[in-house]
């Protein structure tokens, strides 16, 4: 991997992230580690930011799973031909792969936003605006990128993150409740951070819940 491209592993439990930190780059200078249908899709990014976030992704692509085409479901889950689950998130200057041989992962980093309480009503329940210290913008990220990892696991899109997706915790463990039509998903979740990031993923297998009629 190019010495601009500045690796590091997080394990947990059955999970491991690849994280690749970044400074400013020339993308042009790294087209080599895309194949032609990444080429094509990267010439459609009008955007400096989102086209360093792709080249950086497919370079630690590149050096976890060769030249391995990065497939999309049509919910926009990303995966890959090999017997092996994975998730993609970037923030700031670092993005970052988990990878988990043993069930599907949910992964999701944001940056600590100060004013996250401007939005907040948009994704907060009524019952966790008056449990969780709103105040406290690191916790209010925190939150957001649970949910937001919720979304990756949920496997449908047009989801309400206020009313469908619901965090608690109960003493150090973070949990995760997805609300669908007839059933619920349960997930334990990791959340912590490293470098003014907030790294967010399930730590266990998703529950199924079948609802009572």
């Amino acid at each position: 991997m190019d010495a601009i491209f500045q690796r590091n592993e997080i394990h947990l439990g059955t999970t491991c992230i690849h994280t690749v930190a970044y400074p400013e780059f020339i993308p042009e200078d790294y087209l080599h580690v895309l194949n032609d249908v990444e080429l094509e899709r990267y010439l459609s990014f009008g955007h400096l930011k989102r086209q360093r976030e792709f080249i950086a992704t497919r370079a630690l692509r590149h050096e976890l799973f060769g030249n391995e085409h990065i497939h999309y479901t049509p919910e926009g889950a990303p995966y890959i031909d090999k017997d092996t689950y994975i998730s993609i998130s970037h923030s700031g200057n670092v993005v970052a792969i988990a990878e988990n041989h043993a069930f599907p992962v949910g992964l999701d980093l944001e940056l600590i936003r100060q004013d996250i309480q401007r939005l907040m009503h948009k994704f907060l329940s009524k019952e966790e605006l008056q449990h969780f210290d709103c105040n406290d913008s690191q916790l209010v990220t925190s939150i957001w990128s649970a949910k937001e990892t919720l979304y990756k696991l949920a496997g449908r899109k047009q989801i309400l993150f206020s009313d469908e997706l619901h965090i608690s915790r109960e003493e150090d463990q973070w949990k995760g409740r997805i609300i669908n039509p007839e059933h619920d998903l349960l997930v334990n979740l990791d959340i912590f951070e490293r470098e003014g990031i907030i790294y967010t993923l399930n730590s266990s297998r998703v529950e199924y819940i079948k609802r009572d009629s």
